[in-house]
């Protein structure tokens, strides 16, 4: 006899994969990656020299690639970002020490509260 259950067998022909499903509108993995590197071109020539005016070297030499002058430009600009938000965020929380004085004094004082 069969020992395999019918409903267990495997079905020989693929299911239809639905149009909305989500496997359908991703691409696979293997043409994620032979996608084409996206270019830059309403931005001029990356010059990493002015973007790093402290090198010895020549850095347009050491990184002739777009995508690592893109790269480097974006951490430059992250971490002059990131510069401004902490400055701002200190003078924010900075309070002047007379401001902190003021409530106290114009709280009622034990002794009148009765």
């Amino acid at each position: 006899m069969n020992d395999i259950n019918p409903s267990q067998e495997q079905n020989p022909t693929p299911r239809p994969v639905p149009e909305n499903s989500i496997a359908a509108d991703e691409p696979a993995p293997a043409t994620q990656e032979e996608l084409p590197v996206v270019e830059h071109p309403h931005e001029k020539e990356i010059d990493l020299n002015e973007l790093f005016p402290d090198s010895e070297t020549d850095l347009n030499d050491l990184f002739p690639d777009t995508e690592i002058k893109h790269l480097l430009k974006g951490i430059t600009k992250n971490k002059k970002d990131m510069n401004a938000i902490k400055e701002r965020l200190t003078t924010e929380n900075e309070t002047p020490e007379e401001e902190e004085e003021e409530p106290a004094e114009n709280s009622p004082a034990p002794d009148e509260a009765k």
